[in-house]
C-alpha cells in the first residue's frame, strides 16, 4: 500500500507528458484511442483542419503510435475541406480489420489501416458533425450513420452503398451528430438525432428517433424541445429500470439552456428538464459518480460560451433531476467540450476530466480538484465552436492509465502513469463514449473477428468461430474471469461470472431461449485483463 501511495504522490506532484505532437493545424474534433492496425496495441486518432495559409481548404487524419511517431501510411491529407468531426473506427466490412470513417466539409471518407481508401470511397457528401457506427440493419456488420450537411442522414455500408430507406431528410436545416441505442426495447438499434442549426429563437425544435429498417419515426417522436440541439445526445439506463433514456441539451435566446431526459416512448422523464446554463456545446457524460445515490449521474459543462457570459461551471445531476453539485471552473473559461469520466488518480472512485479554454481540469464529484490539475494546454485564448475532449484508457495493455489531451491549435499531449487502470472505472473514457461514437453508456467495445481464438498467457481458448450449435470455452487464469456476451445492438444476452475450466455456450440467452444467428460480442474480463471479440453464430 505504501509503494502505491508513493507512486500516486509522485504522479500528482508533476503531470508531465511522455511526448507532445505538434500538428500545426486547428483542431475542433476529439481524440480517440483504438487499435487500428490489429497489433493489440491501440493508436491515438485525431483529425484537424489544414496547415496551409487557408486551413479551410484541407483536412488531415492522424494515426499516432504510442511512442509519438506516425503510424505507417499516416497522416493522410484531404483536399475536400477541413475535418471538424470526430471519426469512428470499427470493422465495417467484416474482414477482421478496422476502418476509419470520417466526414470533411465536402466529402465522406473511409480508410484502411494503412491510410489507403476502401473500395467505393470517397463520396461527395460533406458534413460538419460527427458520425456514429452500429449495426442498424441487423446483418451482422456495422454501418456508418452520417449527418450530412445537405440536411439528410445517410447509412452507409462499408463499400459506400446506401441502405434502403435512406437518406432520411431532416427538417429545419442540419442534423446534429447522432447517437445509437435500443430505446424502445425491440432488440434493434434506433438512430437518435437533433436539429443542430436554425434561428436561435423561442420555438419548437425536434429531437428525432428513427427505426432504421424503414426510416419510420419511433412512436412518440419527434419530441419538441425548447430550442436547437448543438451537442450530441447521450443514451443510458439512468434509473436502472432496464430501459434506455436519452439525455440532451437544448437552448434558445430566452432561457440559455435546458437539459432534458427523454424516455423511449418520447415522454419527458419526471423531474426534467433542468436548467444548465451555457451547456449547449458540452455533450453529456454518464457515470455512477455518487454510488450512494440511486441511478447514474449526468455530468455536463456550462457557462462562458454564451452572451452575456456566465461563470464557467460543471453540473452534476442525478437520474431524477436533482442538481447534486455545481463545480466552479477557472474564471473566463467556458466549457465547449464533452466531459470524460474515469478513475484517474487510483483511488477506485470516479473523477471528471473536462477541457476548458487553455486548460484541462479534473475534479472529484464533491468538487475538490484532482492534484496536478488544472493542466495548462495553451489555446492562445481561442474560443472556437468546440474543443477536443480528452481521452483516457490503457492503450498499450499494461494495466496502467494513459491519457491524451489536445489544444484547439492541434498540440497533442500524451501521458503515461503508474496508476492502475480498470475499465469498469472508466464509464465514459472519451467523447461520445467509444470509438464508434455511439454516445451509449455501457456500449461494448468494438470487436475484431477471428476463426477461434486463444490467449495462452491467461489460459483462454474459444472454438469454433463461427459456430452452429455450441461454442466451447477453456479458461485457466490466476485471476477470476467474468464472461459477458452482447448482441449486435449492444444488449447483454448472456453472462457467466467467475468462469474457469471447460464449458460451452449453446447460443441461448439467460432464460434459455435460443438466439438468432448473427454477430455476438464476447467480453472476457478480470481485474488485469480484458478482451472483446466477435463470435459468429450461423
Amino acid at each position: 500500500m505504501g509503494s502505491l501511495l508513493w507512486m500516486l504522490l509522485e504522479f500528482l506532484m508533476v503531470l508531465t507528458p511522455e511526448w507532445v505532437y505538434h500538428t500545426g493545424a486547428p483542431m475542433l474534433s476529439s481524440l480517440t484511442f483504438a487499435d487500428v492496425d490489429g497489433d493489440s496495441v491501440e493508436e491515438l486518432i485525431a483529425t484537424t483542419y489544414g496547415t496551409g495559409a487557408n486551413p479551410y481548404n484541407e483536412g488531415i487524419i492522424y494515426v499516432i503510435e504510442l511512442d509519438g511517431s506516425d503510424a505507417p501510411g499516416w497522416p493522410v491529407l484531404l483536399y475536400s475541406g477541413p475535418i471538424p468531426s470526430t471519426p469512428v473506427i470499427t470493422d465495417f466490412d467484416g474482414d477482421g480489420e478496422r476502418e476509419i470513417f470520417v466526414g470533411s466539409w465536402y466529402g465522406a471518407h473511409m480508410f484502411r489501416d494503412d491510410g489507403t481508401y476502401e473500395f467505393g470511397w470517397p463520396l461527395n457528401y460533406g458534413a460538419y458533425y460527427s458520425p456514429s457506427a452500429g449495426d442498424v440493419d441487423n446483418d451482422g456488420l456495422p454501418e456508418a450513420i452520417y449527418p450530412a450537411s445537405n440536411g439528410r442522414i445517410y447509412a452507409f455500408n462499408g463499400d459506400g452503398t446506401i441502405l434502403p430507406w435512406f437518406p432520411i431528410t431532416v427538417p429545419h436545416d442540419y442534423p446534429g451528430t447522432p447517437a445509437l441505442g435500443d430505446i424502445d426495447g425491440d432488440g434493434k438499434l434506433e438512430i437518435i438525432c437533433g436539429i443542430n442549426r436554425g434561428p436561435v429563437v423561442p420555438g419548437r425544435f425536434e429531437l428525432y428517433a428513427w427505426n432504421p429498417e424503414n426510416a419510420s419515426p419511433v412512436p412518440g417522436f419527434p419530441v419538441y424541445l425548447c430550442g436547437i440541439i448543438k451537442s450530441s445526445p447521450a443514451i443510458a439506463d439512468l434509473d436502472g429500470d432496464g430501459d434506455l433514456e436519452i439525455i440532451v441539451d437544448a437552448y434558445d435566446t430566452t432561457n440559455y439552456d435546458s437539459l432534458y431526459v427523454i424516455e423511449g416512448d418520447g415522454e419527458v422523464a419526471p423531474g426534467w428538464p433542468r436548467a444548465a446554463p451555457g451547456s449547449r456545446l458540452s455533450s453529456p457524460a454518464i457515470g455512477d459518480l455518487y454510488p450512494d445515490v440511486e441511478g447514474l449521474e449526468i455530468a455536463v459543462g456550462g457557462g462562458g460560451t454564451v452572451s452575456p457570459p456566465l461563470n464557467a461551471e460543471l453540473f452534476i445531476f442525478s437520474a431524477s433531476g436533482e442538481l447534486l453539485n455545481t463545480i466552479d471552473l477557472p474564471a473566463g473559461s467556458g466549457v465547449n467540450s464533452s466531459p470524460v469520466i474515469a478513475d484517474i488518480d487510483g483511488d477506485d472512485s470516479l473523477e471528471i476530466l473536462v477541457k476548458i479554454q487553455d486548460e484541462v481540469c479534473a475534479y472529484n464529484p464533491g468538487g475538490s480538484p484532482v492534484e496536478g490539475f488544472p493542466y495548462t494546454l495553451s489555446d492562445s485564448s481561442h474560443s472556437g465552436t468546440t474543443s477536443p475532449a480528452p481521452a483516457v484508457g490503457d492503450p498499450d495493455g499494461d494495466g496502467y492509465l494513459e491519457m491524451a489531451f489536445a489544444s484547439c491549435f492541434g498540440e497533442i499531449h500524451y501521458f503515461e502513469t503508474d496508476l492502475p487502470y480498470d475499465p469498469d472505472l472508466a464509464p465514459w473514457p472519451m467523447y461520445k463514449h467509444d470509438m464508434r461514437n455511439t454516445s451509449r453508456y455501457g456500449a461494448p467495445p468494438s470487436p475484431s473477428v477471428e476463426e477461434g481464438f486463444s490467449y495462452p498467457d491467461v489460459g483462454i481458448s474459444v472454438r469454433p468461430n463461427p459456430f452452429r450449435e455450441s461454442v466451447f470455452f477453456s479458461v485457466k487464469s490466476d485471476d477470476p474471469l467474468d464472461l459477458f456476451i452482447y448482441n449486435s445492438a449492444g444488449i447483454l444476452v448472456y453472462r457467466k461470472l467467475t468462469v474457469e475450466g471447460a464449458f460451452s455456450w449453446k447460443g441461448h440467452d439467460m432464460k434459455g431461449r435460443e438466439l438468432p444467428g448473427g454477430i455476438y460480442l464476447v467480453v472476457l474480463r478480470s481485474r488485469n485483463f480484458e478482451k472483446t471479440i466477435a463470435l459468429v453464430k450461423d
